[in-house]
C-alpha cells in the first residue's frame, strides 16, 4: 500500500509520530495542520505516548502561545532576547533570525538537559505587557510604590481606569490588592482579542504613564 504523505506546509513546523505510516504536519506560526494517516499492514496504529513531547506542545501545555511570523510583538520579543541573561545562537541580532531561530527549534523533542526550552518559552510565545513595559522602557512599580498605587486608584481608579477585577469590590482597595494584581497582569500575553497594557501602564508602573 502507498503511504499518502500530506501536503506541504512552509516547511517550518513539522511534528510526525501520531502513528505507523502517519505524518503531521502543524504551522504554529500560521496556525495551518494536516493530519494524514495510513495504517500498517495489520491496520495498527503506533501509541502516541512512544513519542516525547516536543518544545511547542510543552509550552502550549503550560498555557503559552506561539508568536506567528505575521503577527505583531517580535519586536517586544526581540529586546526580551537582548535583555536575556540566557543568549540563543542567532545568525544576526534581528527578528528575521529570531523567528528562524524559533522555528528550528519548536519541533524539537524536550531535553531536560540543555536551556532551549525556557529560552523558547521567552522568545517565541506572544509578548506580555511586562515585556512590552520593558521594551517602552517603563520603569515597574516594586515595593516602595504600592501605597502611592493604591491610593492613586482611589482617586481615578473608574471608567476606562477602573479594572475589571475590582469591580463590585465593597472595600477599599489596598496595597496588597494592587501589588497582586500587578503580579499576575503583568505575565499576560497580549492578545488581538484581550490586552490589559493600559492597565498595568496605569497601575504597575512607579509613575502610571
Amino acid at each position: 500500500m502507498k503511504a499518502v504523505a500530506t501536503k506541504g506546509t512552509l516547511g517550518l513546523l513539522g511534528i510526525s509520530g501520531l502513528g505507523v505510516g502517519s505524518y503531521y504536519t502543524y504551522d504554529a506560526l500560521t496556525s495551518k495542520e494536516e493530519i494524514t494517516s495510513t495504517k500498517d499492514t495489520k491496520g495498527a496504529l503506533e501509541s502516541p505516548e512512544t513519542k516525547p513531547a516536543t518544545l511547542q506542545e510543552t509550552i502550549a501545555k503550560e498555557g503559552r502561545t506561539i508568536l506567528k511570523t505575521n503577527e505583531d510583538g517580535w519586536d517586544i520579543k526581540l529586546h526580551a532576547y537582548n535583555t536575556s541573561d540566557k543568549k540563543i545562537k542567532l545568525t544576526k541580532e534581528d527578528v528575521q533570525s529570531l523567528k528562524e531561530w524559533c522555528l528550528s527549534v519548536l519541533s524539537k523533542p524536550l531535553n531536560s538537559k540543555d536551556d532551549t526550552y525556557s529560552q523558547a518559552k521567552q522568545v517565541c510565545t506572544l509578548p506580555t505587557s511586562k515585556e512590552k513595559l520593558l521594551k517602552e522602557q517603563k520603569v515597574l512599580a516594586t515595593e516602595n510604590d504600592w501605597e502611592g498605587r493604591a491610593t492613586e486608584y482611589a482617586k481615578t481608579g473608574k471608567d476606562n481606569l477602573a479594572i475589571p477585577e475590582f469591580k463590585g469590590k465593597t472595600e477599599a482597595i489596598n496595597k496588597k490588592d494592587i501589588e497582586n494584581w500587578c503580579t499576575s497582569a503583568l505575565n499576560s500575553e497580549i492578545t488581538k482579542e484581550k490586552s490589559n497594557y493600559n492597565l498595568t501602564l496605569k497601575w504597575c508602573t512607579k509613575t502610571g504613564e
